[in-house]
């Protein structure tokens, strides 16, 4: 448990503090260490030093007082003792009791109103000084001999509240001084703190920035001349060569976004051509040929000529049916005066037929759209590129079509339950004519600022979702 408490601080100070919170924090921490060693260790001087004061003034007081009473003491003038003794306390109000004992140790005298306890007349003696608990606190007992000529002895019980009154009071000056110290360098520190960190926080301010893309926002530097100033230089510098870089990126990628545009315009155009060439010219040749083999079919007596008649025909038929299919293929010309959903389920229903892979169409009824000439060339293009890799690499059975209008988005996505690809790898390595295919498909979708994702894993299928913004798209509403 102790362990986990430790990590749950030490969490909170790595993550819930930022720097300028560590460093006043470390600098707090460390003034209030200091601030309790200068306290503890000014008491104990204090304490030894008017300890030594203490017992010289208490001996002194003693002997001064059994000086005093020695006179009345040897002619045992107990009248002449209290009045001494009365006269002493009311001159030191920190003697709490004087005790008087003859040279046989007997009670002569005391100041206390009542008899005084057994326990503090048995807790001197007449060599060294002893610290006595009584109810009124701790008491310093100080005995000294009355004169020299050992006629008894004195018992001086003073207080030490005044010894402790003066060290809280000096103790009370010098925290309140360390006090004023440590706000006063505090308030120094913060401001040196703030005059440091500032350009730190500056410079993460600046990489948040960046990592936004922003581009606008410099570092003020107020002509600092020092490494901190030079770091900022650094960091606006590469701030400009980033914006430079990003302007000649964009104006690359832009050149290239058109180039992409006219290579796939003049591509449809090829293609245009090549089906109408492929319709009107072999197309119409072979019609004709198929028309004179059934009429030479319909006036041959010869049988085997016959056969061999009507299997010439049967190819002739096939040829025109594949020329039929290659025009689909690549002419635009199928995608002239069709809705896009026209255009889905047509295909969807030739490449059923030629592949034998189970197409299912799944269309949201919203889906009534007029769409432009190169939106509907482009959904067109990336369903019929991904449907070619189905039948090509993915081994599937079923496929399922779906076309759906969010309001902002038309969505095209292309489900199928093959055996799946590693698409990171995939879209690295674009050797290969499957992966040009999968980055045509991601290109055609940028162009008509759209976007492409693939999902795939192997043994479990792929999904191919298209999303393009309806800014680009007419509806017949």
């Amino acid at each position: 448990m102790e362990k986990e408490r430790l990590a749950k601080v030490r969490k909170f100070l790595h993550e819930s503090l930022n720097l300028s919170s560590k460093l006043f924090g470390i600098y707090l921490i460390l003034a209030l260490i200091l601030f309790l060693w200068i306290g503890s260790f000014t008491e104990s001087l204090l304490r030894a030093h008017l300890q030594q004061q203490f017992e010289v003034q208490g001996k002194n007081q003693s002997k001064t007082i059994g000086d005093s009473v020695a006179e009345y003491l040897l002619t045992e003038n107990v009248n002449g003792v209290n009045n001494i003794l009365k006269e002493h306390k009311k001159a030191n109000e920190n003697i709490e009791y004087i005790l008087v004992f003859d040279w046989n140790s007997r009670l002569f005298a005391h100041t206390f109103s009542g008899e005084p306890t057994k326990e503090l007349l048995n807790a001197g003696d007449d060599e060294n000084f002893r610290v006595v608990k009584t109810d009124k606190g701790y008491i310093w007992d100080f005995p000294a001999p009355v004169t020299e000529y050992d006629v008894g002895l004195i018992r001086v019980g003073i207080s030490e509240d005044k010894q402790l009154s003066i060290i809280k009071t000096i103790l009370s000056n010098i925290l309140f001084s360390l006090v004023i110290f440590f706000l006063t360098s505090a308030i120094i520190v913060a401001s040196l703190h703030r005059i440091i960190t500032k350009p730190i926080n500056d410079l993460v301010k600046g990489t948040q920035f960046l990592s936004k893309g922003n581009f606008n926002y410099r570092v003020p530097t107020k002509d600092r001349n020092d490494e901190m100033g030079t770091l900022i230089r650094s960091f606006n510098q590469m701030v400009d060569d980033l914006e430079n870089y990003r302007v000649k990126t964009d104006e690359l990628d832009k050149k290239r976004q058109i180039l992409l545009e006219k290579i796939i315009d003049i591509q449809e155009e090829e293609r245009k051509f090549i089906a109408m060439e492929l319709h009107d010219e072999i197309g119409q040749s072979l019609t004709g040929v198929k028309l004179n083999l059934k009429s030479l079919e319909q006036e041959m007596n010869d049988e085997r000529l016959k056969e061999q008649i009507i299997d010439l025909h049967s190819q002739v038929s096939l040829s025109l049916k594949n020329i039929h299919d290659l025009i689909v293929e690549i002419g635009p010309r199928f995608l002239e005066g069709r809705s896009i959903v026209d255009i889905l389920e047509r295909y969807a229903k030739d490449y059923q037929q030629r592949s034998n892979i189970n197409i299912s169409l799944e269309i949201d009824n919203r889906t009534k759209l007029d769409l432009s000439k190169q939106t509907k060339t482009t959904i067109f293009r990336i369903m019929q590129e991904a449907l070619t890799n189905i039948a090509k690499y993915a081994n599937a059975t079923e496929v399922v079509i779906t076309i759906e209008n969010s309001k902002t988005h038309l969505i095209l996505i292309i489900e199928d339950n093959g055996i799946g690809f590693d698409v990171n790898r995939e879209f690295e390595n674009m050797s290969s004519n499957k992966n040009m295919g999968l980055f045509s498909m991601k290109e055609r979708a940028s162009l008509v600022e759209g976007t492409l994702l693939i999902e795939s894993e192997k043994g479990l299928g792929t999904t191919v979702f298209v999303r393009i913004p309806l800014k680009e798209v007419k509806s017949d509403d």
